[in-house]
């Protein structure tokens, strides 16, 4: 038999009453065990709805063992303060992926660009470099932002710039000066 009770240093009896504990469930609720075996009981935590902050409660577990007949299992769930990191960019090609993100405060994040220089066709899209807000550096060109722990609500946008593949040729007389290749959107040559 499984109990799960609010835990409390100056409780005398932790086992003496079921309560209902909502951030913690035990599967399988009840069973036997033979002689000289084991079992597996699995504990899930799930800190939905909860606060920041820590949660405590007891697991008891009976059995007919004369000499322990309860044994009790202290539970401990601390809920940290989450951070969202948001990720702007034209493009689905880094990571973090674009979109929202909770982070635990203090996590390590290292972003990356997957595809710095991408073409489709006729069109090359190529990594200009980022902005940020919050824990995100501030700015820089290129893929290289480095490590920052998140600490704040940060938005991290990715700025691309697009090329165009210009190809030359002439027809009749003359002569172009151009080479074949790819060139950046609104520029003139």
């Amino acid at each position: 038999l499984y109990i799960l009770q609010p835990f409390s240093e100056t409780n005398a009896l932790p086992c003496d009453s079921i309560v209902d504990v909502a951030w913690v469930s035990v599967s399988p609720g009840s069973g036997a065990t033979a002689a000289g075996s084991t079992s597996i009981v699995d504990v899930a935590f799930d800190s939905t709805g909860l606060g920041p902050g820590s949660y405590t409660a007891s697991l008891c577990i009976s059995s007919d063992d004369p000499d322990t007949p309860n044994v009790v299992v202290g539970l401990e769930l601390i809920v940290a303060e989450a951070r969202l990191l948001t990720v702007i960019s034209d493009f689905n090609r880094v990571t973090p992926a674009v979109g929202q993100h909770n982070y635990i405060d203090g996590t390590v994040i290292t972003p990356t660009v997957d595809d710095p220089a991408f073409t489709n066709g006729l069109v090359q899209h190529v990594i200009q470099g980022w902005s940020g807000t919050g824990s995100v550096p501030a700015f820089g060109a290129g893929t290289n932002i480095g490590s920052f722990a998140i600490t704040t609500s940060s938005i991290l946008t990715w700025h691309w710039y697009t090329n165009f593949f210009l190809d030359t040729d002439v027809v009749g007389q003359g002569f172009v000066d151009v080479a074949d290749g790819f060139v950046a959107a609104g520029s003139s040559t």
